[in-house]
């Protein structure tokens, strides 16, 4: 059905993220100031999405 797919394709976004915030994560170093600020304003996005 549509809402099996899309609860799918939420999942496959969600696993994509959390690889991709371990890759920030071991590199965390590296990563420019400007990265680290557009990080913060995702990551307050993000947690403004999950509380709806």
């Amino acid at each position: 059905t549509q809402f099996v797919s899309k609860q799918k394709r939420i999942e496959d976004v969600i696993t994509e993220l959390e690889s991709l915030v371990d890759y920030i994560l071991d590199n965390w170093d590296s990563v420019l100031p400007e990265g680290k600020d557009r990080l913060k304003k995702i990551e307050e996005k993000l947690s403004i999405v999950l509380r709806t």
